[in-house]
């Protein structure tokens, strides 16, 4: 029995699955949010506002909907495209104007996340980067940080229990000491709130950050690593892989107690030269099986092209494991 904390376990305590941002297949596309592009926004400022009073009413909506799933798929990452260009400095003032508003609606989707034992995340993009060495980039992370740390907080979600995810990155042909040195620093230009939602990933590409340095990070500051397992993958060029048995593993879990962990798992596109590509659907055997174990000890966020369609179908093959094995999987803790 695990003794790991979250609003989600309050009353059946089960492994979750993540659909990331949006759903793949009529008639739930529906629920999707909207965007709206700098250049519209700046043409006229009521644009991104009436998107993000859509966006917001469309978050319920997709939260209502969960809210009648199995728990097991009660699991949203939320887009970023939440409040369309909330980060640009000439659109930000006019968001005064329907904030109220704005306070109102996710004040009750986060009700509903909450008594409706929905985990909740998010991903800022790849130009949020903490340990840049050039202090605009920096100065632009920490706002757009803040943007994402607001949603949770006018929602209700306890900090721990948030999730706001992004990569180690900043390399820039230097060393990875350097880039860990800079992220650690500037972490403390985050509120409170901020620092107690980040978690920071592994990266893909072979000279990247690993699992070994967002560990080492993990080191020097507060911070919770998200493993993706297939970035670890990629890492190592299709060498090597991660079980529920290695080190990185059980080190990785760790940074998260006592709130239940979260991973990311994908797998490589049929056909795509590129490895780190992803794919429609868990197609491999193999790391689908390997997965399974993994949920006992933490929550996955899968990363698909097909989006709900595909957390649904890998959702039934563990339903398929679990009825072979003749038990249902039991959350289990490291710490």
């Amino acid at each position: 029995m695990t003794n790991l904390t979250g609003y989600w376990l309050s009353e059946k305590p089960t492994y979750r699955l993540a659909t990331c941002c949006m759903f793949d297949k009529p008639p739930l596309d529906k629920m999707n949010m909207g965007t709206t592009t700098k250049t519209s926004a700046l043409s006229n400022h009521r644009k991104p506002l009436d998107k993000a009073i859509y966006n917001a009413n469309k978050l319920l909506e997709q939260l209502t909907y969960l809210a009648t799933q199995p728990e097991e798929l009660r699991y949203w990452r939320i887009s970023s495209e939440l409040f369309p260009c909330y980060t640009v400095k000439e659109i930000n003032p006019y968001y005064a104007e329907i904030e109220e508003t704005l306070r109102d609606i996710l004040g009750r989707a986060g009700k509903l996340a909450i008594s409706s034992r929905i985990r909740l995340s998010s991903h800022p993009g790849q130009f949020t980067v903490l340990g840049s060495n050039r202090s605009d980039v920096v100065t632009n992370s920490v706002e757009d940080l803040h943007y994402h740390a607001q949603i949770f907080k006018w929602m209700g979600i306890p900090a721990r229990e948030a999730i706001i995810n992004i990569h180690l990155q900043g390399l820039y042909g230097g060393k990875h000491v350097d880039g860990i040195n800079r992220f650690a620093t500037n972490y403390q230009y985050l509120d409170d709130y901020t620092q107690k939602a980040l978690t920071v990933e592994n990266e893909d590409k072979p000279n990247g950050y690993d699992i070994e340095h967002t560990l080492e990070l993990a080191s020097k500051i507060p911070i919770r690593c998200m493993l993706d397992v297939h970035h670890y993958y990629c890492h190592r060029k299709g060498e090597d892989y991660i079980t529920h048995t290695h080190p990185y593993f059980k080190e990785f879990l760790k940074t998260w107690y006592p709130i239940r962990p979260a991973m990311h798992k994908s797998q490589s596109k049929i056909g795509s030269s590129r490895m780190n590509e992803h794919s429609d659907e868990f197609h491999d055997e193999f790391f689908s099986s390997i997965a399974v174990p993994m949920l006992e000890y933490t929550d996955i966020e899968c990363e698909l092209k097909n989006k709900w369609t595909g957390v649904q179908n890998f959702y039934n093959y563990v339903k398929e494991e679990e009825q072979l094995i003749g038990e249902s999987l039991r959350l289990k803790t490291i710490n």
